[in-house]
């Protein structure tokens, strides 16, 4: 009888968390840095987060199941988890989207979307040599005016060295928001179940 509610608990846990990545996976995915090798690194993490919080929830079931007076101590664990997750969620979306509008280009007459990274020094011979004034300026008439599409992807316009230090930014300022927001979501489903519980003793 007690395996059988064990059982039902661990269920019920694991219904919530892919629930919950079904429901918000295709919202993470879309706002996530470009680049084929960045999604595949997204993918991977997402992997990897919800099989922690498929864990955790294994745990707190577990722990219900074998002690029920359990309820309200974990419902004041995931109140504070809940709210330190949600600030950590507000602080890692500004840092990420601030990241992500300075560092991610997108030229619409190619309907492409590139990681910048610091000028080359062969786009900066090309500024001087044109008498292009401010990196901004530069990287946009290097863009409209001279590099081609496969020029820019080939680290003509961008060093590659730069261009993978930015990815390397973005990622983690994406996976760090991900885990946030994954753990702020998931910690409130929990909260509300064991709020439910504690009300019904």
């Amino acid at each position: 009888m007690a395996s059988d509610k064990i059982s039902t608990f661990l269920k019920s846990g694991i219904q919530i968390i892919s629930i919950l990545f079904a429901a918000f996976g295709g919202f993470l995915v879309h706002i996530a840095p470009p680049g084929g090798i960045i999604k595949l690194s997204v993918g991977i993490a997402q992997f990897i987060i919800l099989c922690i919080l498929l864990y955790i929830s294994a745990l707190s079931v577990y722990s219900l199941a074998q002690n029920k007076r359990q309820y309200k101590k974990n419902y004041k664990v995931w109140l504070t988890t809940c709210g330190i997750a949600l600030i950590s969620t507000i602080i890692t979306s500004v840092i990420y989207f601030k990241q992500h509008n300075q560092l991610v280009i997108k030229v619409d007459r190619w309907d492409a979307i590139y990681v910048r990274g610091t000028l080359s020094e062969k786009s900066l011979e090309i500024c001087n040599e044109e008498k292009i004034s401010g990196k901004h300026s530069c990287e946009m008439e290097l863009l409209n005016n001279y590099y081609t599409a496969e020029q820019v992807e080939d680290g003509y316009l961008w060093s590659p060295e730069s261009i993978k230090s930015s990815q390397l930014t973005l990622l983690i300022c994406y996976l760090a928001f991900m885990l946030s927001l994954s753990i702020t979501i998931f910690s409130a489903i929990e909260l509300i179940s064991s709020g439910i519980k504690v009300k019904s003793e």
